[in-house]
């Protein structure tokens, strides 16, 4: 799916010198690891050949127990997903949700007490064979079987996810934290997109049945291009910075 362009010149100054902060620790993330052969992917897929669809990767999953803010990534089987290796799943986990932020009235069970480990998936995001990201994504509650929380209280929880942890590849971290502020906008986007998505799912089902309808699995997607992201976040920037 092609995203519509965004203005990136009409972002709030602050988010935008934050995105361009962001392009460069996400491209000196790729550039420390290309020095020895390695890829984000790399990081946590340690033996390719052994590499299993549907496993987590690492096991046990990346969980910054500070920030509640956890990862993993995992892969379908290839005929599934064309062109992509597998994707990475992001997640706020419970004790980092405000007692505010509640999940959503979906007439499912939906409480944070029917789950054993709640926590809000923010979104997934696809990489290739060569270790690029290539798209973002939302999915359906049944795909990750988390409580529910609409687009608005999702994109406010977005600035606490951050990975502030070595292990198990500090640039990996420092990248995957650096994307969801790269693409804060198109994230915002995808979430309220992925809401309109099951809501009308939802209003054509006859048993209320949507949120775990397995036809329903990516709720919203935009391709991506890494490039021209930075360069058009610079490029914005640029035009800021002479206009002030």
């Amino acid at each position: 799916m092609t995203p519509v362009p965004l203005n990136l010149t009409t972002l709030p100054r602050d988010r935008l010198e934050d995105m361009v902060i962001a392009g460069e620790q996400v491209l000196e993330c790729m550039r420390v690891l290309g020095n020895t052969g390695d890829s984000i992917v790399g990081e946590v897929v340690n033996d390719f050949e052994d590499f299993a669809v549907w496993s987590h990767y690492p096991k046990g999953d990346v969980i910054d127990r500070q920030t509640h803010s956890q990862f993993y990534y995992h892969a379908h089987p290839e005929q599934q997903r064309p062109g992509e290796h597998g994707h990475f799943h992001l997640f706020l986990r419970c004790d980092g949700i405000p007692e505010t932020v509640q999940p959503a009235d979906i007439g499912v069970d939906n409480a944070l007490d029917d789950f054993k480990t709640p926590m809000c998936h923010i979104l997934a995001i696809a990489m290739n064979q060569h270790g690029m990201p290539i798209a973002l994504f939302t999915t359906n509650r049944w795909v990750t079987m988390d409580p529910w929380f609409d687009a608005a209280d999702t994109i406010s929880l977005l600035d606490q996810f951050d990975i502030d942890i070595a292990k198990p590849s500090w640039p990996l971290n420092v990248w995957m934290s650096a994307m969801v502020r790269l693409y804060r906008p198109d994230i915002e986007i995808l979430l309220h997109e992925r809401d309109s998505t099951m809501t009308a799912a939802d209003e054509q089902s006859a048993d209320g049945s949507a949120y775990n309808d397995r036809s329903i699995e990516i709720a919203s997607l935009r391709d991506i291009d890494l490039a021209d992201r930075i360069d058009s976040v610079n490029a914005a920037w640029a035009t800021i910075e002479s206009t002030a």
